[in-house]
């Protein structure tokens, strides 16, 4: 924990620079750029409906560029790891479990899984593995949930509660709702 922590700190502060950017977004051609470049990192481009206009956009792009708090973070990567002990933690620093199908990516096979399409991801730093589990919840279509819990704590002007957004976790992991009780317990405890 102590060692993730301030590194979900670093990833949530640049999450909120972005956010703020998001909602004091100008009519300049480099606000522009930085709106479709978010709109690509937080995978809009795979709505099942194209968004008409530049204020839903906006608006869907709100939802997204939200922070993941570091309870959340804390609790899935010591459960998904095992503590850090697991080998895609040690061997690939993946705290999350997370998977990957392209074949051009840095991956480690999954044991136990005889004939799996995926792989599990290997990035170069605990950072890098950070950055890209926060950018899956944030972008994914199975976290959708959570992002609208998130969003409507923001509307009602609450913080951000890890402990309630795991309700969102569902799709998570093929235990359900199992895992997200797994999830709630890990913060509470810690």
């Amino acid at each position: 924990f102590s060692v993730l922590y301030p590194i979900a700190d670093f990833h949530n502060q640049t999450i909120l620079a972005r956010r703020a950017r998001l909602q004091h977004l100008g009519d300049s051609p480099a606000d522009d750029v930085f709106l479709q470049s978010m709109a690509a990192f937080y995978a809009l481009d795979r709505q099942p409906h194209p968004l008409p206009t530049r204020a839903d956009t906006l608006r869907e792009l709100l939802q997204r560029v939200d922070i993941v708090p570091p309870s959340l973070v804390l609790a899935q990567g010591a459960i998904e790891s095992g503590w850090g002990t697991s080998r895609f933690a040690r061997r690939g620093n993946n705290l999350f479990g997370q998977r990957i199908w392209r074949s051009d990516l840095a991956g480690l096979q999954a044991m136990g899984a005889k004939g799996a399409r995926f792989r599990l991801a290997a990035y170069e730093t605990v950072s890098a593995s950070v950055r890209s589990y926060i950018r899956n919840l944030n972008s994914h279509p199975a976290y959708a949930e959570l992002r609208v819990l998130r969003a409507q704590m923001r509307a009602r002007d609450e913080l951000v509660n890890g402990r309630l957004l795991a309700k969102g976790l569902v799709h998570y992991s093929t235990r359900g709702e199992e895992y997200v009780r797994d999830v709630q317990r890990m913060i509470k405890s810690n």
